[in-house]
């Protein structure tokens, strides 16, 4: 029969040298850290900091002036006595819209008489739809016709482009090359759609220092306007602003000043050079900024790059440890506005950061507690 050595009782309290070393050291850590919060948050770094300091915004420009002047229509001539029982109507000259989709605009008026106030009505209903999609030269009306059997021809003139001119001013900046590739996206034959026109004046006027006002003039054929553009300049080569706000971390110093200084147009791309200055209570924390943007190529799209230097000492829960540190942040960029109208925009943006921050803590306490 085998036999088996009786076991040594242990007692349930007793805990070998070893776990009770490990026990009370973490203990000891957990008391620390209750005692003292500074250990139980986490430390701001170079990172945290730079996060509550945000990119100067540019102030909104108003949107550029659009003047049009009225077009003279060949009409059919006003005739007070005239009454015509519509059997049907018939539209001409209409490319956008195809004719199916505009006589439900005016079938409400087949089969009644009108006068001839009441059929300049219904010619204004596809006006007023071509201008709801945005085609704001539109027009519609009765041309000269012998009306018979009861039915009525509305011709549309949807508005085209007849000439491009441009009218720079003596004080502009901005380099006439660079604006005309700007516009070279409209193009005589267009068709003069709201979106389309507006999107290259509202680009130039983006640009520094750049003033755009525009006239729709009746062009040589009927049906088409020219389009005049006036470029000027604002006369700011140099603006900036000052600034303060309570945004800060209130370890680096929540009540903040600052200063933004641009350089406009420097170059007469519509470029813009700009350097920051920030600095905050308590332990200071200055930061510098240094930008620079430039549009390229034709549709708005520009390339930046800016470079920035943060010197930071924590105050408030970490006074004790000397906490301080400098970071360096590096970054380019692409914007594109995919989508540029005066209500409504649509802005894409691409880019890289390289950041470096070199923190440093002159008391030893971390070690004491580790």
């Amino acid at each position: 029969m085998a036999r088996t050595s009786p076991k040594r009782p242990q007692s349930c309290g007793a805990q070998s040298p070893r776990l009770l070393t490990l026990t009370t050291l973490v203990s000891a850590a957990l008391g620390v850290l209750i005692a003292n919060p500074v250990y139980a948050q986490q430390r701001p770094d170079a990172g945290r900091v730079l996060d509550t300091v945000k990119e100067p915004r540019p102030v909104p420009k108003p949107a550029p002036e659009i003047t049009v002047q009225p077009e003279a229509k060949p009409a059919l001539k006003a005739q007070p006595g005239l009454k015509v029982k519509v059997a049907a109507f018939r539209i001409s000259g209409n490319t956008v819209f195809s004719e199916a989709a505009l006589l439900p605009l005016v079938s409400g008026q087949i089969g009644k008489e009108l006068d001839f106030e009441e059929l300049n009505q219904a010619a204004n209903k596809v006006a007023v739809y071509y201008r709801s999609k945005g085609y704001f030269l539109a027009q519609a009306y009765l041309p000269a016709q012998q009306i018979t059997d009861g039915k009525v021809e509305i011709a549309v003139l949807e508005g085209r482009v007849g000439e491009v001119k441009l009218n720079t001013k003596e004080n502009a900046r901005l380099r006439e090359s660079r604006t005309k590739s700007i516009l070279g996206a409209i193009q005589p034959g267009d068709l003069i759609n709201e979106r389309s026109l507006e999107r290259g004046l509202l680009l130039l006027n983006d640009m520094p220092g750049v003033i755009v006002k525009s006239t729709l003039e009746p062009g040589t054929k009927v049906g088409t306007a020219d389009v005049a553009v006036e470029l000027g300049d604002d006369g700011k080569r140099v603006s900036g602003s000052v600034k303060a706000d309570n945004w800060g971390s209130r370890f680096t110093g929540e009540y903040r000043v600052g200063a933004d200084l641009n350089l406009n147009n420097p170059s007469g791309f519509g470029d813009m050079l700009s350097v920051s200055a920030l600095t905050s209570n308590g332990n200071g924390s200055p930061m510098g900024r240094v930008s620079y943007v430039v549009p390229v190529g034709s549709w708005g799209t520009k390339l930046g790059a800016s470079a920035s230097k943060l010197d930071y000492t924590l105050g408030k829960d970490y006074t004790n440890l000397l906490a301080h540190g400098t970071a360096t942040v590096g970054s380019v960029y692409a914007l594109h506005p995919f989508v540029r109208t005066r209500n409504f925009n649509v802005v894409g943006i691409v880019g890289a950061d390289r950041r470096r921050g070199f923190p440093a803590i002159s008391a030893t306490t971390f070690l004491a507690v580790a």
